[in-house]
C-alpha cells in the first residue's frame, strides 16, 4: 500500500512538471508573438524628425525704387500745360547744353508762333536791309538815319527773343550738358506748367554720388539718420550674373510729407566710391530696425497649395498640416511667420 502510495505522488510530480513545462513554453511564444506583432506595427509608423518653432532675430526692412543723385542735378520744368507730343532723349543718355529732350504740344502757343514767326521774318528782313544799306553808302541811311538802323535793330532783337521764349515753352532744352535721367512721361501724357520732369546731370566726383527715394509717410517717424540701405541698379538686376550690393547709410530724412507723392524723401551716402552713373535707377532696401525679434521658421519647411502656406507639424501623436500667413521679413534661409503658428510648435523636418 505504501508503494503504491509513492507510486501515485510521483506521477503527480511529473504531471505537474509536464503542465508547468507547457504553461511555460505558452507563455513564452506568447510574448514572442507579440513581440514581432508590436514591431511590425512600428514598422509601419513614419519616423519623423521635429524641431520647435522659435523667436529669431530678423532685420525689419523697407523696400522701394530710387536714383542715384548727384549736388550737380539741374532739374527740367515744364513752361507751359500741354500734352507730351515727342521724347527725345533716352535714359542715361549724353546730351548737350540746348538740347531737345521734350516737345510738348499747346494749340494755343502753337498758333501764336505762326504770328511770331511771321512778325520775325518781317523784322529781320528789315533789319538786313537797313544795315546792307548803310553798308553800301557808308553813311547814314534816308530811312530815319543811324537811329532808325538802331530801331530796326532793336525790334528785330525783340522779336526775335519773343519768338525763341515761345518756341523754348514747347521745347524743353537741356540747360547744362550732361546725363539725363529716367522719366515717367510717354507720348501723349499731359504736363502742367511748373513740372519737374527729367533731370540733367554734369559729371562730378563719385564720391558726392547719393540715392534719393521716397518712403510711404507712415514710416516718417521709423526712418532715422545712420540706419544702413542696399541699392541695387536695375539693369544690373536683368543681368545672368549676380546683381551688385552698394552700401549707403542714411544721412538725410525728409521732417514734412511730400504733398504730390504723400511720402518721405529719403538720401543715403554711399559707403564708398561706386562705379555708377548719376540718375542710375534701381531697387532700394532700407533697414528700419536691425533687431526686430519674430517668429521664424526656415524657408525649406514651407509648402503652399490653393488654400496658402502650410508646414507638417506633430500634434498629440499625429502629424497635420498647419497654414500660416508669412511676412515679408526673410535672412539666412529663415522666414516670418505672422500668424498661423505659435512659439515652441512641433515642425516636423523629415
Amino acid at each position: 500500500r505504501m508503494e503504491l502510495v509513492q507510486k501515485r505522488v510521483k506521477l503527480l510530480w511529473i504531471f505537474s512538471l509536464v503542465l508547468l513545462f507547457c504553461i511555460t513554453g505558452f507563455s513564452i511564444a506568447a510574448a514572442k508573438d507579440g513581440a514581432e506583432t508590436k514591431a511590425k506595427n512600428n514598422d509601419n509608423l513614419p519616423l519623423v524628425t521635429v524641431e520647435l518653432l522659435e523667436y529669431h532675430i530678423l532685420p525689419q526692412t523697407i523696400t522701394g525704387y530710387g536714383n542715384v543723385i548727384s549736388p550737380q542735378s539741374v532739374a527740367l520744368r515744364s513752361q507751359t500745360n500741354g500734352s507730351i507730343q515727342a521724347i527725345k532723349f533716352k535714359y542715361g543718355q549724353k546730351v548737350k547744353s540746348g538740347d531737345i529732350l521734350f516737345v510738348i504740344k499747346n494749340t494755343a502757343i502753337s498758333e501764336q508762333l505762326k504770328g511770331l514767326a511771321a512778325d520775325l521774318k518781317y523784322k529781320k528782313q528789315n533789319y538786313l536791309r537797313l544795315n546792307q544799306q548803310a553798308k553800301l553808302f557808308r553813311s547814314s541811311v534816308s530811312e530815319g538815319g543811324e537811329n532808325g538802323l538802331i530801331k530796326a535793330q532793336t525790334d528785330y532783337q525783340q522779336s526775335l527773343s519773343k519768338y525763341n521764349q515761345a518756341y523754348n515753352s514747347q521745347n524743353l532744352l537741356s540747360p547744362i550738358s550732361g546725363i539725363v535721367s529716367a522719366t515717367n512721361l510717354a507720348v501723349g501724357d499731359y504736363v502742367s506748367a511748373g513740372d519737374s520732369r527729367v533731370k540733367v546731370t554734369k559729371s562730378v566726383n563719385k564720391k558726392s554720388l547719393q540715392i534719393q527715394y521716397i518712403l510711404p509717410s507712415s514710416y516718417i517717424n521709423k526712418a532715422k539718420v545712420g540706419q544702413s540701405v542696399e541699392f541695387v541698379a536695375a539693369q544690373s538686376q536683368s543681368d545672368d550674373k549676380k546683381a551688385q550690393v552698394y552700401k549707403a547709410l542714411v544721412s538725410y530724412v525728409s521732417p514734412e510729407i511730400n504733398i504730390d507723392t504723400r511720402g518721405v524723401v529719403v538720401r543715403a551716402d554711399f559707403a564708398e566710391n561706386i562705379n555708377l552713373a548719376p540718375n542710375t535707377f534701381g531697387q532700394v532696401t532700407q533697414v528700419i530696425n536691425p533687431k526686430y525679434k519674430t517668429l521664424a521658421i526656415p524657408q525649406g519647411l514651407v509648402q503652399t497649395d490653393p488654400a496658402g502656406f502650410f508646414v507638417f507639424a506633430y500634434h498629440n501623436n499625429k502629424v497635420v498640416k498647419e497654414y500660416f500667413i508669412p511676412g515679408g521679413l526673410t535672412k539666412s534661409g529663415l522666414i516670418e511667420v505672422v500668424s498661423g503658428l505659435k512659439e515652441k510648435e512641433q515642425i516636423i523636418t523629415t
